[in-house]
Formats: structure tokens, C-alpha cells, sequence
């Protein structure tokens, strides 16, 4: 099982239920399945390939939710990005990782613009604004999806692939990417419901950010 699986078994069960909610909309299962196909589609469209690192720079809200469903769906290895780093930290994970596309808030493009002229591998810059009125020649996430098919896609994901490179904290050191694969997570959220029992209807309040693995299982759960 791939963690695009959850996504897809979730809108055809669940569909109109409620998936995710934050202070401003709420997102079905359904929505957030079609969503993240028509993400993968632009994604693609963009030169994208199956493997590749996309960087994630988000605060909490319905974004990086569906985007940790979607990214890995895709066959991408997300990097989930600290949002309280400062550029030269965040030069060095978006350089190690060997990331080519970012996806951010509109809150970090200055620090975005500061570190760009030093980052090696980054080439697609996309500019989540929730608000809608940013003035930026970098791609818009929402158009992105607009513009695209929302059919459901299968990449051919394997459950040995990476879905996530987690980043340490780095106190001895530089931080070092965790690799995890799907089999990883999976594993991870089979952990969390021995600990936890959860049953349908159950809602989560996760406070945590979700550029951590313990809010992110969590979430999966």
C-alpha cells in the first residue's frame, strides 16, 4: 500500500465527509483526491519526474495537509521545510536535498529571494497565497490546479520509494535528511492506532506543526 492509496480509498468511502478543516474552508475527501491529481498533472506538466525532491515551506492549514497526501502520490519525495529557520538554514536542507521545485507561503518570499542566487538545484518556485492577492511571476498553486485535470492518476508508486526526506534537528552537527518510504509511514501509522484506537467520525485537533513526522502521523492516522 502507497500513501496515494489513503487519498484514494478515503474519497471513494468517505467522499463528501469532512477531510480537512482550518480557520478559513474546509476540504471532502473527495476534493482533496481531485485536488492533488490535478497538482501531480501540473506538476508533470512542469518537468517533473517520478523521484524527485519538492521542498515544502507552509504553516499549518489545508495546504500541507493535502500536500503530504499528494506529493507522495505522485511519486515525489516531499521535504517538509521548519518555517522558523533562517535563509542560511534553509539554503543548506533545499541544497542537501537536492530539491527542484518549493512550494511556499507568501509569508517566506523574502527569504525565499534573499537565498535564491545560492540555491543549486531549485528551479519551479510555487507561491501558495491563501489571501489571493500576491503579485508574483512564480507559478500560483491554486491556478495550477484549476488549470488541470482532476481525473484520478496512478505514477506507478512503489512502497520502497521515498515519500518524505525529514530533515534533523542537527545539534551535533548539520542536519542530516531522513529518508522514509511508504512502507515506512504505513508502519509508522499501524504504531500510532495499536497506541491510540481511532474509529470513524473521530476528529483530530493537531496543533503540532506539520513539517514534523509526529504531527504528520498523526494526521495519517
Amino acid at each position: 500500500m502507497i500513501i496515494g492509496d489513503i487519498a484514494r480509498m478515503n474519497a471513494i468511502r468517505y467522499g463528501h465527509n469532512t477531510a480537512f478543516k482550518d480557520e478559513r474552508r474546509t476540504l471532502s475527501y473527495d476534493l482533496v483526491n481531485r485536488r492533488m491529481n490535478a497538482l501531480i498533472r501540473a506538476l508533470y506538466g512542469l518537468g517533473l519526474k517520478k523521484g524527485d525532491r519538492v521542498a515544502v515551506l507552509l504553516y499549518n492549514g489545508t495546504e500541507i495537509c493535502e500536500l503530504l497526501y499528494g506529493l507522495p502520490k505522485g511519486g515525489f519525495a516531499m521535504v517538509p521545510l521548519n518555517y522558523r529557520l533562517v535563509g542560511r538554514e534553509l539554503k543548506y536542507m533545499l541544497n542537501d536535498s537536492e530539491a527542484n521545485t518549493i512550494l511556499y507561503q507568501r509569508d517566506f518570499a523574502d527569504t525565499l529571494n534573499e537565498i535564491k542566487p545560492e540555491l543549486e538545484t531549485l528551479q519551479n518556485y510555487i507561491l501558495i497565497d491563501p489571501a489571493g492577492d500576491s503579485k508574483s511571476d512564480d507559478h500560483l498553486y491554486e491556478k495550477m490546479i484549476e488549470n488541470e485535470s482532476d481525473e484520478e492518476i496512478s505514477v506507478g508508486v512503489d512502497d520502497s520509494d521515498v515519500a518524505f526526506i525529514l530533515y534533523t534537528s542537527g545539534t551535533t552537527g548539520f542536519p542530516k535528511g531522513a529518508m522514509l518510504t511508504h512502507r515506512n509511514i504505513f508502519t509508522n501509522i499501524c504504531n500510532a492506532i495499536f497506541d491510540k484506537p481511532v474509529k470513524t467520525g473521530d476528529k483530530l485537533f493537531d496543533v503540532p506543526p506539520l513539517y514534523h513526522c509526529a504531527a504528520q502521523t498523526e494526521m495519517f492516522v
